[in-house]
């Protein structure tokens, strides 16, 4: 069973280092200079399209779409680690007899999980859409991610410390800036306005 648990890809820090680095990637450029969610915040101007789009197709080869890419598919990592836990969770569910020590841990294991998904799918939406209505719907859930994270003994495990390594981190504020940056670097003006309105209003 413990070897089980080591050969799960959630619980290896090198795998969340990897989805965390990928979806925090903004492109090098300083503050906001630049080119919006590459690491900037004005709008493409029709060389930096060209540059990505060319004749209609992805350019793969340069920075922008590099790193969008990268943040899609990191989060499309993320989404099958969770749904793979997810069921996993699902399956210890407790049993009659079983140690409150066992229950705690499993609710936090729950918990954890739920948090994540309810992180994926703003990254997911953010990363999508810039249709401002849905768009603010996200804050909300924002808000809770923040909440977490700002009270993390909410995770805790009854008092008893846990091995970070046997279950899933919990969201930090790196986490927190990557999903924010889609708003505040977006290309979109009225994105970057209405982000900022809400990120200022707390």
């Amino acid at each position: 069973m413990e070897k089980e648990l080591f050969c799960r890809p959630a619980y290896s820090s090198s795998v969340w280092h990897l989805i965390r680095k990928g979806l925090g990637r903004f492109g090098e450029t300083d503050n906001f200079g630049g080119s919006a969610r590459n690491g900037g915040s004005g709008p493409l101007d029709d060389e930096a399209v060209d540059k990505i789009y060319g004749d209609g197709l992805f350019d793969i080869t340069s920075p922008e779409s590099r790193d969008q890419l990268l943040r899609r598919r990191c989060s499309h990592i993320l989404r099958i680690l969770l749904e793979y836990e997810r069921v996993v969770v699902s399956k210890k569910a407790p049993a009659k007899g079983s140690s409150q020590e066992s229950g705690n841990s499993d609710d936090v294991a729950r918990k954890l999980v739920d948090l994540w998904t309810k992180y994926v799918l703003c990254f997911e939406m953010l990363e999508m859409e810039i249709e401002l209505h849905l768009v603010d719907q996200v804050w909300p859930t924002l808000i809770e991610l923040c909440a977490a994270c700002k009270n993390p003994s909410s995770f805790d495990d009854g008092g008893k410390e846990v091995e970070p390594i046997l279950r899933l981190p919990s969201i930090v504020w790196d986490d927190i800036a990557s999903v924010l940056s889609l708003v505040l670097l977006s290309d979109a003006p009225t994105m970057r306005k209405l982000g900022l309105f809400r990120f200022l209003g707390g």
